[in-house]
């Protein structure tokens, strides 16, 4: 896929992303393996004659096996990832080669085992996952290398109560060796009214711990515009959430859902506007929010027919710092979509959506040093549209266009401009 803008003056990205996917059964055993290889390059105009020059290389796969287990399933999965990333200078179409140029380095591998039993009117799941992260980026974040180890264990039993009723509760434990240990334990029930309306309540405990990039991030992306700065001073969030919901399903064709939720956070992690660097970047850094809350609903419709099928939803979200009165950054307070699929001629597919974002307070720190609101991210219509069709040999090409209009709102970053995707995938290879 490739920006709409490809002028020898003009930001340019080229990416390969090839994917593959492997599945089988085998002595009671059945498998499957994905993986995906992604490469980028990257070109902008810094001036002077000059180009900011990015080469991006990202590996991941995962594999799994299951099998059943007395009156259950066992299975085992094991996931990794690689990422490296190299910015240089260049003029023309190539970088300069430098010897003192360091690649930053990503790694992450995940390990998980799951058993899954079903007694009487009770579903269980119990579960365990370890993983190890890593990043090497000289001269990107605070200390050259970042790492953390992390356990989690988990249990859930779902509940049939009657014929129409399912209780659902359960825990996650997890250990980290970077930020401590935390419990979120969840409640939720749902209910059948008849066979077109069914209810639904929930009632969570959430917990996301500052991320690598929101501890120790240093680095600009000149192309969009833009500096990341970390914060070390983060403190973990924690979240009480509930919601409750319906949904009418008159006919297998058509569905209607109707969801409310409110959530209150403690220490809410949000990137901030700070203001801009000499040479005119944008500065962002997170920040804690000390108590916020969201609320809000979503209304959405699902239509089938005969080789089409449309889906549409509409969001509202009011989301506000309690401490400071002030709404959160760029959080818009409406959204919307609506996308639809037809056949067009034999194993050709159309896909259409329209995305609607509204306008958005932008938060940051005024002339006088105060947080307030400093400005407004305007809202976006955008079209994106997707073509598939088979081609011989188990071959399927996709054709897309994102922000077909190339529509950049004031406030937006330049990332939101018209891309083009082309992709050929190889089906069933070594099918029997």
């Amino acid at each position: 896929r490739v920006p709409g803008l490809v002028g020898g003056s003009d930001a340019f990205a080229r990416v390969w992303d090839l994917r593959a996917t492997g599945r089988g059964e085998r002595a009671g055993w059945s498998y499957r393996s994905d993986a995906s290889f992604v490469r980028e390059r990257q070109r902008w105009p810094v001036g002077g004659g000059f180009s900011g020059f990015n080469d991006n290389t990202g590996l991941s796969g995962w594999s799994q096996v299951e099998r059943s287990a007395g009156s259950g399933r066992f299975g085992l999965r094991i996931f990794g990832q690689s990422y490296d990333h190299l910015y240089r200078s260049a003029r023309g179409d190539l970088p300069f080669e430098s010897e003192g140029d360091e690649t930053q380095t990503e790694r992450l591998v995940r390990a998980s085992a799951s058993y899954g039993v079903a007694l009487g009117s009770h579903a269980l799941d119990l579960g365990a996952e370890a993983s190890a992260r890593r990043i090497r980026s000289p001269d990107k974040i605070l200390s050259d290398e970042a790492s953390d180890n992390q356990l989690a264990v988990y249990a859930q039993d779902a509940w049939r109560v009657g014929e129409s009723t399912t209780v659902t509760g359960g825990t996650r434990g997890t250990f980290n060796d970077r930020w401590g240990s935390t419990a979120s334990p969840t409640l939720g029930i749902s209910h059948a009214l008849g066979t077109s309306f069914r209810i639904r309540g929930s009632l969570s405990r959430g917990f996301r711990a500052p991320s690598f990039k929101e501890l120790t991030w240093n680095f600009a992306n000149l192309g969009a515009g833009y500096t990341v700065l970390g914060n070390d001073q983060l403190e973990p969030e924690r979240s009480w959430s509930t919601s409750a919901g319906v949904e009418w399903t008159p006919r297998q064709t058509l569905s209607v859902g109707v969801e409310a939720y409110r959530t209150e956070v403690n220490n809410l992690i949000e990137s901030s506007f700070q203001g801009y660097t000499a040479s005119g970047l944008l500065i962002y850094s997170p920040r804690n929010v000390s108590q916020a809350l969201t609320r809000g609903g979503e209304v959405s419709v699902r239509a089938i027919g005969e080789g089409w099928d449309l889906n549409a939803g509409y969001a509202y979200l009011d989301a506000r710092s309690i401490d400071l009165d002030l709404p959160l950054d760029r959080r818009a307070s409406h959204s919307g979509r609506v996308r639809t699929s037809w056949d067009v001629h034999g194993s050709a597919r159309m896909d259409a959506t329209f995305h609607y974002t509204g306008s958005a307070p932008i938060i940051g720190v005024n002339d006088v040093g105060a947080t307030s609101r400093v400005g407004t991210q305007a809202s976006l219509l955008a079209l994106n549209l997707q073509a598939t069709a088979s081609l011989p040999g188990n071959l399927r090409a996709t054709l897309g266009v994102d922000n077909l209009f190339d529509r950049r709102p004031e406030g937006w970053p330049a990332t939101v401009q018209r891309q083009v995707r082309i992709g050929v995938a190889a089906l069933d290879l070594f099918a029997r």
